[in-house]
């Protein structure tokens, strides 16, 4: 059976209006030749939708963030909201392939005792090898989803307490990199990170990760409940 997760759809709705003017611009717009003068509206008109989209797109992601985190609080067993001392939990479930296992189970033994992440957060490894989106998106699957079931089960909590299936909350720490050549941050995948077959990790890749991770979830605005 698939594990029942409780699925928050946030609706933001938005209208935007605006108008753009080059009254502004009409003592340079005499000087040039027509096409010019067509250019350099085209331009400013551009830039300001531009601006305009994005600032919409922002509202929207902040206004859906901010639903979301607010339904994100410690729940008993049945899904309601409950005290943690009465057994409210935060389950925080990853799924994927078996990258994403190793990933995951290295970032579980970094914070299994951190001082900083909150009690009621449990931590749940639901990955499994083999098993890629196609096979956790397809009608027919039952592997990972009666995995996912044992996982949350030997966790302690129920399908009802998950309230985060990573990476649901924005895109989460940014893990890529162009090869051996590293980042600003130092972030690079050397070849020696990598097995023979040049896909799944070695020790040092899930290590690497594991810190991008406890980075991300000991600081982002949006990962507040992860934290005491």
């Amino acid at each position: 059976m698939k594990a029942r997760l409780n699925v928050v759809n946030s609706i933001f709705r938005s209208d935007a209006r605006s108008a753009c003017s080059v009254s502004a611009l009409r003592p340079l717009l005499g000087s040039m030749s027509a096409i010019q003068a067509f250019r350099l509206q085209a331009s400013e008109a551009i830039t300001m939708y531009a601006q305009l989209l994005a600032s919409v797109f922002t509202g929207a992601m902040r206004e859906i963030e901010s639903r979301l985190l607010a339904k994100i609080v410690p729940r008993g067993a049945d899904g309601t909201p409950a005290p943690v001392a009465e057994g409210g939990r935060i389950g925080l479930v990853f799924i994927g392939m078996s990258n994403t296992s190793q990933h995951w189970s290295s970032f579980q033994n970094l914070m299994a005792d951190h001082p900083q992440r909150a009690p009621e957060v449990v931590l749940v490894n639901g990955a499994l090898g083999s098993n890629d989106v196609r096979s956790w998106g397809s009608d027919d699957a039952s592997d990972p989803w009666q995995h996912l079931d044992q996982q949350l089960t030997a966790a302690g909590i129920s399908a009802q307490q998950v309230q985060v299936l990573a990476p649901l909350l924005r895109w989460g720490p940014y893990l890529w990199a162009y090869g051996v050549q590293a980042r600003a941050d130092g972030v690079a995948w050397p070849r020696e990170f990598f097995v023979a077959d040049g896909v799944h990790p070695t020790a040092a890749g899930p290590a690497q990760v594991a810190d991008l991770l406890r980075d991300y979830y000991l600081s982002d605005s949006s990962t507040q409940w992860f934290r005491q």
